[in-house]
Parts: structure tokens; sequence; C-alpha cells
């Protein structure tokens, strides 16, 4: 099959499908190189009359269209082949027989041609003959078939394998919560019952000018600088957000807090939570710990209006447990302290410990690193997930939501997690070896029984490491 531009001289005017203008083709040679000067369309190299926008579009179509040019063409087809003549039956005694073929000649009629034929010159009219037996409006009812009087065998059922079901997991049931404290009765031990706490702390607001005007004033409210004195964890600056009480009560009770258990608010801002658990619960201590010099200073001057309002009683058990302090959390001496908590509290929502507002590790590590030196049995609560803690089976987690206009930035409920250390070792979920959470230097992160296959499937070199963290023995030889 040859081409259409084969057989015009050169040279030849084409005219482009795209926009209609009109090419010429010197010669040959040009043809792979055409396109439409006007919009850039690219033509088919075989002058099949396809037009494409782009050069993979025409370059793709020419291959196929080389294929099909290339392709032997078909046999033409052998004419059909003409139909025997047949004895007429019944229905079609009327009609003019065909017209005898004068290429092929009708065979013989064999056995079965003939019994056709007898049974359609003995079918009555209006019957049809089909496989030799009459059908129609005046053919005889069929006569019913024999019904065999022997059974049928039945089949034999499969054998169905059983397969025993894994075990199941263990599922930790988690403790059930205290009943929630009555909000006009003061716990034993405690200074203020819930309801009168929230109202001292309001007249002791309202003289520093108002809760709002104190938390938006500029050396509270925004992205503050740390103070440069004690800052020792890299953080370039520090959000605010503050917990009202209703929060800070539902806190403590998904938290399971305990008479005599100490409380941690790090980055405790104006200290309202701090204020509230030292007084209204039977707490060892609670603590501040706020990184931002001008809030901890307004912290300070709530903590002296609160004071006036409290008689001599309650004045004296705010001495003795509460404790406002400016310092980083993540320093070695700050940190160690907290690690001695029971329970910590964190406003890590909303990217506050995101891993660009540090110059070093990033603070949801140091915070992750803070909760694995804590004791077995003590808890972590955060507005926000600790993915170093997630991975971690050494914790138990447990979510719940606040209710509405629980916190100063949004009216919405808000989640928060309560991380639990229930042991001080995780297992690996690859071959369920104990691996201590950390060694005399660093935390592990990785199996210490695995470690030379994964090195080995690697394919690590000696002396390299699969994380930075551990060092690794040799491969194996």
């Amino acid at each position: 099959m040859a081409e259409a531009w084969r057989s015009k001289p050169f040279p030849q005017t084409v005219a482009c499908q795209i926009c209609t203008l009109e090419l010429t083709i010197p010669s040959p040679e040009v043809i792979p190189f055409l396109s439409c000067e006007a919009c850039g369309a690219t033509p088919c190299a075989r002058l099949c009359g396809r037009w494409f926008a782009s050069e993979q579009g025409a370059a793709k179509h020419t291959l196929s269209c080389g294929r099909m040019a290339a392709r032997k063409p078909k046999p033409p087809a052998s004419p059909p082949r003409q139909a025997s003549t047949l004895p007429v039956h019944g229905l079609l005694e009327g009609a003019a027989p065909p017209a005898p073929s004068p290429v092929v000649t009708p065979p013989v009629p064999g056995a079965r041609d003939a019994a056709v034929a007898r049974a359609g010159a003995a079918a009555p009219r209006g019957t049809v003959v089909v496989n030799g037996e009459p059908r129609g409006a005046g053919a005889p009812p069929p006569k019913p078939k024999a019904k065999s009087s022997a059974p049928k065998p039945k089949a034999r059922p499969k054998k169905r394998v059983k397969r025993e079901a894994p075990p199941p997991a263990p599922v930790e049931e988690a403790e059930p919560l205290p009943p929630a404290p009555a909000d006009n009765e003061v716990a034993e031990g405690a200074a203020l019952a819930p309801r009168a706490f929230r109202e001292k702390l309001s007249k002791a607001l309202d003289k520093l000018g108002g809760r709002y005007n104190l938390e938006t004033s500029p050396g509270v409210r925004g992205n503050l600088q740390p103070a440069v004195q004690v800052c020792a964890s890299g953080q370039r600056d520090a959000h605010y957000g503050a917990v009202l009480p209703a929060l800070v009560v539902s806190i403590l009770r998904h938290a399971r807090f305990q008479p005599g258990e100490t409380f941690a608010d790090v980055g405790s801002g104006i200290g309202t939570a701090v204020l509230q658990t030292a007084l209204t619960t039977a707490c060892a201590r609670a603590t501040g710990v706020e990184v931002v010099q001008t809030r901890h200073e307004a912290a300070l001057r709530v903590h002296a209006a609160l004071r006036e309002l409290l008689s001599d009683d309650e004045r004296s058990i705010l001495e003795a447990k509460c404790a406002l302090c400016l310092g980083d959390a993540f320093s070695d001496s700050t940190s160690a302290f907290l690690a001695s908590c029971d329970v910590l509290f964190v406003n890590n929502a909303s990217g506050t410990m995101a891993p660009e507002r540090v110059a070093g590790t990033a603070l949801d590590e140091q915070l992750a690193n803070v909760a694995k030196r804590c004791r077995v049995g003590s808890r972590l609560i955060a507005m926000d997930r600790i993915p170093l803690l997630d991975e971690c089976n050494a914790f138990k987690l447990e979510q719940f939501y606040s209710s509405e206009r629980a916190v100063t930035w949004t009216d919405a409920p808000v989640p928060l997690y309560v991380y639990a250390k229930k042991a001080d070792t995780w297992q690996c979920r690859r071959c369920t070896f104990a691996n201590p959470l950390m060694d005399d230097y660093h935390f592990i992160t990785e199996c210490q029984a695995c470690s030379d296959e994964m090195r080995s499937r690697f394919g690590l070199n000696d002396g390299e490491r699969i994380s930075g963290r551990r060092s690794r023995s040799p491969r194996p030889t």
C-alpha cells in the first residue's frame, strides 16, 4: 500500500487540519521536520492526512501508520457456498422452487434427508418438522419422556478444614473514671471548692484589668522569645493559649489524679492551672514552668492578687503547694525534675512545638524524652499527638474531648491525649524482644535483638549505622 504523496510530484501543497493554513513541501526530505508555522501542529510523516498538536503524538501515530501500511493485504474472501436443494415440506408446497445452482451439484440425499422428506410429506398443513418431529398447531402433543427409576448418585460433601482462629490480641481495659468532683464541696486536703476558686480568681483578674486585657497584653499574647538566661533547648519563640478552669477539672479527672501526687504544667503562662490544682485538690505540689519572662511576671501578679483574697489557712496551703518557676522545661535540671512528677500537662496544640520553632532537636522529641524518664504509672496529658510516644508501646494512649468554650483560642471542643507509662521497656513488633527505653547515654529506638539481621538486609558496611542514635556491631561474615 503506497502513500498518497508518492504518487504526486514535488513541490506539493498540503493544508493544516488545525488552522487550515496551506503549506508547501519542496521535497520528500523535509517531511519528517514539517510543522505548521501558525499553530505549530505536526502532520503524520507518511502524510496520511492526520495532524497532531504535539510532535510526540505525530511520531506515535507515524509508527502505527507505518505498521498498517507494511502489513500484507488479506486474501479476498471466498464466495459463500450455496445451499443444496432439499425436499420441500408442506408450508412451501405452493411456492416456486428455487433455481438450481449452475456451479454446485446437489448431493444425493442420505438416510437422514429421506426421513425428513417423508416426515414433511406426511405432516398436515400448519406443521413444521424439526429434527424429524412435527411441531406446530396441527402437531400431536409430544410424548412424555420416561423417567429413570434409578436414583441419582448423591454428591459427596466436601470436607471442610477447620482453621483455628488466631488468639485475639489482649485488650487493655481502661480504668473507670473517678466521679466528677462536686462544684460546691471542698475536697479533703484542699483549700477551696471549684466554684469558690473560680469566683476568687475572677476577682483577682479584675484587679489586674480583667482576664482579656491581661492575656492580650504585649507581654503575654503572641509568639514571644524565651528568656535568654534560661533557654537551653534552642526554642526560638513560644505560643500562648490558656485553658479555663472547667478543662483543668476534666484534665485531672481523666489523668486519675490521686491525693498526694505531684502536678506540673509545662508552659504555665499566667499560672491559673497551677493555682487551681494547688487550691482545689489534695496534691503534694503543683509546679508551673514558663520560659517567657514577661508571662512569668504576669503569673506572679495573678498569684499575689489571688493571695490577698484568701484566708490565713488557704494562704498557707497555697504557699506550701504552689510554685511558679522561670526556666526551660527541657534543660537538664528542669527535665530531671519534671520526670519525677506524677502528672504532666503540656499545651502543644496547633503546632506549638513544631520543628521550625527550635534550632536543635524538635520540642516534641525533647518532650518525649522527658516522658520516657518518668516512673512507671506517671501520666502525660497533651493537646496534640506526640509521634515518638505513639510508636513506643511502653505507653498506653487514651483520648477524650473537652466541653465547649474550654480554651481561650476556640469555642469548639478540643481533643486531649493521656499517655500513661506502663513499662520501662518497649517490645519489638518483629521479634517481640523487650528493649529498654534508654541506656546510659541515648534512648533506644531500634531493637537490639534483630539489629544484625537488619544490617545484613540493608547491606550496611562495617562502621555504618542504621540510625545516628546508636552504633551497631560489625556485619556478620
